[in-house]
């Protein structure tokens, strides 16, 4: 595929990157592993500055908590990696929470614009904005419907969530719909708008 930019490992999909034109700009979607360990993150860092005009999305298995901040072992939150069995390796294999993600990739790069990532249960939803550290917010979305979530029925009943750039009217509106159920849920959690969006 023409958009496909390439992979951490040849022949492994859990580290990617793709990037592709749309809305008038250039994208750059970076997916990464459960648990992101430290090599992959200085990767992620150089596929970045290997691309300092596009707007780049994270998408990652575990970053943000249902308290709306980016879970972390510190504040004692549920379901970290650290946790699991990957939470035991050292050095370059280390696995990081969302707090050290943000400290060592996320706020490091002013066209950071996204960062989706799902498994944490309770509401199954969190959001956040932050300001990284060349001034650009960064857009922090939890998403998860699965089994164990409060409400959740079927497995999640299919639901997922559609997110609308708009550089015009510089918004990123999110709805969350199911074609299983072909419906939408509306609570505040699931259907909101940012504004004042910095595109360009």
């Amino acid at each position: 595929m023409a958009h496909f930019g390439g992979a951490f490992e040849p022949g492994k999909m859990e580290n990617t990157y793709h990037t592709f034109r749309a809305g008038g700009l250039d994208w750059l979607i970076l997916s990464l592993e459960f648990g992101t360990r430290d090599k992959i993150l200085r990767w992620a860092g150089e596929v970045i500055e290997a691309h300092p005009k596009h707007r780049v999305i994270i998408n990652t298995h575990d970053y943000m908590y249902s308290d709306d901040t980016r879970m972390s072992i510190d504040r004692d939150h549920s379901w970290v990696p650290q946790r699991y069995g990957v939470g035991e390796d050292t050095g370059d294999e280390s696995v990081n929470d969302g707090e050290m993600m943000w400290e060592k990739l996320v706020n490091r790069y002013p066209n950071v614009l996204l960062v989706f990532s799902g498994h944490v249960l309770h509401s199954g939803t969190g959001q956040l904005v932050s300001t990284g550290i060349h001034g650009n917010d960064v857009y922090q979305m939890l998403a998860n419907y699965q089994s164990g979530v409060e409400g959740s029925e079927n497995g999640g009943n299919g639901f997922l969530r559609i997110v609308t750039i708009d550089p015009e009217n510089k918004t990123i509106s999110v709805k969350t719909y199911s074609p299983y159920i072909n419906g939408y849920k509306t609570e505040p959690d699931q259907q909101f708008v940012f504004e004042n969006v910095q595109l360009h």
